[in-house]
């Protein structure tokens, strides 16, 4: 995996293409790492398993988009924010977990995950949720933004 310095921590922003798994550094030259880029692994069609780490507060826009083959994100329950397009045609996952108060603005971060199962916290929400705004099922109406 690569890596930028951002003025929040390192970012992850890509791995080699053949690549099935993943698994995030929590800290970069003792910098702590704290998000996936826009794109970080975009079209990453033999990606399968991705290993985050509760440092990790935001997932960038279309950051696993067209990974067709990702059946599974662990350690995602301190993400805070899903950019638009970050799950998108990511049609091999089935549970994602991330933290009760993430928010996801966008209408197509999940879009086209069939059967995701999106858990905030202990909280499972409606099926189809993750291709709606947040507020369209009465969650996160307001937010205090600390450092993301």
């Amino acid at each position: 995996v690569r890596y930028a310095l951002t003025v929040d921590g390192f970012v992850a922003v890509s791995c080699e293409e053949e690549q099935k798994e993943i698994v995030l550094e929590e800290r970069v030259h003792g910098i702590r790492v704290t998000g996936l880029s826009k794109n970080a692994f975009r079209d990453r069609t033999n990606l399968e398993r991705a290993v985050l780490h509760s440092g990790i507060k935001t997932i960038g826009s279309s950051a696993f988009n067209g990974c067709t083959a990702l059946k599974e994100v662990q350690e995602a329950e301190g993400v805070l924010e899903v950019g638009g397009k970050a799950f998108k045609d990511c049609v091999s996952l089935k549970i994602l977990r991330l933290h009760e108060a993430c928010l996801f603005d966008e209408k197509d971060s999940f879009k086209n995950c069939e059967g995701l199962g999106i858990y905030l916290g202990e909280e499972k929400l409606p099926a189809g949720a993750g291709n709606q705004k947040r507020e369209d099922y009465g969650f996160g109406l307001f937010r205090v933004q600390v450092g993301i």
